[in-house]
């Protein structure tokens, strides 16, 4: 993935202003920043939801700016969203057959990738069972599922560790972990940093927009700017 000095606004505010990316394939990197950041912007702007008033996305060699999110989706982008909207009324199986049947064309039969997917993500046990009866973990889950069933190439994971216990985390942790073992290249958007810190090997900060870090973990959270953001405008030893 290129994003190539990308900009959106929404009347006036700036939401995401002249931001540029690289992701290799394979990597797995992590995007934080406060509220209204403009990260989940930015996802849909790579998504393909949202166009850019300026700049340019390109995926897989390709200039993709002006593709909708259905061609990007088949052509290997994926993403999840905040809040799981599954269809309650059908079951954990169905809803992801749903997204290997209209993702990218593969060689793989479409209930056999939502087979594999199921035990990926680890909800085979409730295959059978409608949607909406699932735990907070379990529809967090099937929202990385259904995306994943897309076989992607690229995967954006929107805080799907968001309201979970300690415990439901690691287990989720669990799951990213195989995900991205099969050669799916992951961008993240997390709150719960910790969380991102085990998994990650890129760390991209933003605020009002601007990406003002990007780089291993451990040093992008010691830079000055960086903390300035989550601590304070001044630091005091």
């Amino acid at each position: 993935l290129e994003v190539s000095h990308v900009s959106r606004a929404f009347g006036g505010l700036r939401a995401v202003q002249d931001v540029s990316l690289s992701v290799p394939a394979g990597s797995l990197t992590a995007l934080i920043g406060p509220n209204g950041a403009g990260k989940t912007t930015l996802f849909n702007l790579v998504a393909g939801t949202v166009q850019p008033n300026a700049g340019r996305v390109v995926f897989a060699g390709q200039d993709v700016t002006r593709f909708d999110a259905s061609t990007r989706c088949r052509m290997g982008i994926s993403r999840s969203f905040q809040i799981p909207h599954p269809f309650n009324g059908m079951t954990v199986f169905e809803n992801i057959l749903v997204g290997a049947t209209f993702g990218r064309p593969n060689a793989t039969a479409p209930h056999a990738r939502a087979a594999e997917v199921l035990r990926l993500t680890g909800l085979a046990k409730r295959a059978n069972d409608k949607a909406g009866a699932l735990t907070l973990l379990e529809r967090k889950r099937l929202e990385m599922a259904r995306a994943l069933a897309t076989d992607p190439a690229l995967l954006l994971l929107d805080e799907i560790a968001g309201g979970l216990t300690e415990r439901e985390c690691q287990a989720l942790l669990d799951a990213v972990r195989e995900v991205h073992a099969t050669g799916v290249t992951i961008v993240w958007i997390e709150h719960v940093v910790h969380a991102l810190l085990s998994v990650a090997q890129r760390l991209v900060v933003v605020d009002f927009g601007v990406k003002i870090a990007d780089g291993p973990p451990a040093e992008v959270l010691a830079s000055k700017g960086v903390r300035s953001v989550y601590m304070g405008a001044e630091e005091h030893v």
